[in-house]
């Protein structure tokens, strides 16, 4: 069947996400909360097409939310980003998906971008 769950959260983890991990499709559970990963979020993570929780909090991604993501749409039910450098809106894929929960915070602000059940647009 393959890995899927991946839990490596509060790891004190250093770098990059590798590449490789592209290759666990099967994967529904992806948790690297609260370690020290960087750079922006790897557009090949929207190749988890049976992704259903991805969370990705404290650590120091920056940039945008890539379109990428978008692929998930169908499976993806919780989307953690919170307490990164994440710029720019959230992908208007994401605007109609009444089923997830979506945590977003950016760590250079003092205000939350969102934090809820999405049934609105919500900008940046």
């Amino acid at each position: 069947m393959g890995l899927v769950l991946f839990d490596v959260s509060n790891n004190q983890l250093f770098g990059y996400i590798p590449s490789s991990m592209e290759n666990l499709t099967r994967m529904l559970t992806l948790d690297l909360n609260n370690n020290t990963l960087f750079s922006g979020i790897p557009r090949w993570m929207g190749k988890m097409s049976n992704l259903e929780e991805l969370v990705m909090a404290n650590n120091h991604f920056e940039g945008p939310i890539p379109m990428e993501l978008c692929n998930l749409n169908s499976s993806l039910q919780f989307l953690d980003l919170s307490a990164n450098n994440i710029s720019g809106s959230l992908p208007s894929c994401f605007m109609a998906h009444s089923c997830l929960f979506i945590k977003k915070q950016d760590k250079r602000a003092d205000h939350q971008f969102f934090k809820q059940q999405l049934f609105g647009d919500i900008g940046s």
